[in-house]
């Protein structure tokens, strides 16, 4: 059997996330199934390797961040932060930076935890 490449009507887009997230929040069961279908989606369209998953990783940053769910973010970048570091992919680890240093509140303790 064939894999199929997902039809730009059936794709969930990153909008349809955070809307959900802000109408909704990750507590709810079709949500949490909205981002899993979402992440599979976009798991498949960015690889398995290396980068793809820390771009994932930044990705799923930026929807929780955009979403409400801060610390959600945070963890996020923080596991790509891990994968990048692990495979010693520097320029990934700036990516990285900048895309936390955008989000992260100015004298917000949680960030430190995460960072």
């Amino acid at each position: 059997m064939s894999e199929r490449e997902p039809s730009p009507e059936s794709e969930i887009s990153d909008e349809r996330i955070i809307e959900a997230l802000r109408n909704n929040g990750v507590e709810v069961y079709g949500v949490w199934l909205l981002l899993t279908v979402w992440e599979l989606q976009e798991r498949n369209r960015l690889g398995e390797e290396t980068e793809g998953r820390v771009r994932l990783d930044m990705r799923k940053a930026d929807v929780y961040f955009h979403g409400g769910y801060y610390e959600e973010a945070l963890q996020s970048l923080k596991d790509a932060r891990r994968k990048a570091r692990e495979a010693h992919r520097d320029g990934l680890e700036d990516e990285i930076d900048a895309l936390t240093e955008r989000i992260a509140r100015p004298g917000d303790s949680t960030y430190d935890d995460y960072i």
